[in-house]
């Protein structure tokens, strides 16, 4: 019988092996906790489809990300299901899950439907998107989001 000992401890294994981006062993000891105990944790199946995703389990990452994105307040699993998509080259449901997180104010995935705004050769609706994401980020003088939007910037205004 799991006395809930074992649970704890499986659990705070698994999430320091996340912390230490030992993606394989995090998802080894988080997978040992019966689903029953993962009920009581909201979270766990957006951090098991990111174990996956990290991990390049694709077509299990989607799987825990479409169990939990309608909790997901920041719209994280929808910014990530879209980039499993775009990666996947199916531009169109990548579009479908990035307007899903842009719903939610989700940064990142303004800067990918940005990215992938001009790479379907729309390069007015991405510098759009692009400079509103960057206007967003230096608010939250988040500098390292600020790098990337200026790059992507500077590279769609160059190809113009």
């Amino acid at each position: 019988a799991d006395d809930g000992k074992k649970y704890d401890i499986r659990l705070l294994t698994g999430i320091v092996y996340m912390g230490m981006e030992e993606y394989e062993k995090a998802l080894k000891w988080l997978s040992k906790i019966d689903n029953k105990n993962f009920g009581s944790i909201d979270e766990i199946d957006f951090i098991m489809g990111y174990l996956n995703y990290r991990l390049e389990n694709t077509e299990e990452a989607k799987k825990y990300f479409l169990k939990y994105y309608n909790k997901d307040a920041e719209g994280d699993s929808e910014n990530i299901l879209g980039m499993i998509y775009h990666d996947e080259g199916n531009q169109k449901e990548a579009m479908k899950w990035y307007l899903k997180a842009i719903e939610k104010n989700n940064l990142d995935a303004k800067i990918n439907l940005g990215v992938l705004y001009a790479e379907l050769g729309d390069n007015t609706k991405s510098l759009q998107l692009l400079r509103k994401a960057l206007s967003e980020a230096r608010k939250i003088k988040d500098t390292e989001k600020i790098k990337v939007i200026q790059e992507s910037i500077r590279e769609i205004e160059s190809n113009n």
